[in-house]
């Protein structure tokens, strides 16, 4: 054997160690299970909120082994801030970054329970729901006051509060 095909040899042996380890190390960020925790995690993602609050969100959770590597895979499947979709989110135990990227991109949001009992007041109602949900209680206080509000569904205030109001027992926040 000549001198240059060894070295075209040896090339070749180093050029495909180095797309090995290309591809492990692909692989290992998009495909291999970054969720550090035993069971699923809950996360909320606040309106208005950016690729870094996200990010930082989860990081301060600590459900990530490797938080590099998520950003990574966030910039390859384009999640930016334009993305963000706020709400609940489950993140569950053996997800691999992409899953998770995939379902922050998606906006498929964990619904939350919406519990309201012991009720008199209208008043009542809007601080109760504002306390479990992100949105202001004063603007619910403002659309359930609201003549047209009443009017939609054809009641006086007294009926509409009383009688013919129901709010449903899961609320999708969006």
């Amino acid at each position: 054997m000549s001198q240059k095909s060894k070295i075209i040899i040896a090339i070749l042996c180093i050029l495909a160690a180095a797309g090995a380890f290309v591809a492990y190390y692909f692989y290992h960020s998009v495909f291999a299970s970054n969720v550090q925790t035993k069971d699923n995690r809950i996360i909320y993602i606040a309106s208005g909120s950016k690729l870094s609050d996200v990010i930082h969100t989860i990081d301060t959770s600590q459900i990530l082994k490797n938080t590099k590597t998520f950003i990574r895979v966030a910039q390859w499947m384009k999640y930016g801030d334009a993305q963000i979709a706020p709400g609940k989110y489950t993140i569950k135990e053996g997800w691999n970054n992409r899953q998770i990227v995939g379902l922050l991109r998606s906006g498929n949001q964990t619904p939350i329970n919406l519990v309201i009992n012991n009720v008199r007041r209208i008043q009542d109602l809007t601080g109760k729901i504002g306390i479990q949900v992100e949105a202001d209680s004063n603007a619910f206080l403002e659309y359930f006051s609201d003549p047209t509000t009443i009017q939609k569904y054809e009641a006086t205030r007294r009926v509409f509060f009383r009688y013919s109001f129901q709010i449903p027992i899961r609320y999708f926040g969006r």
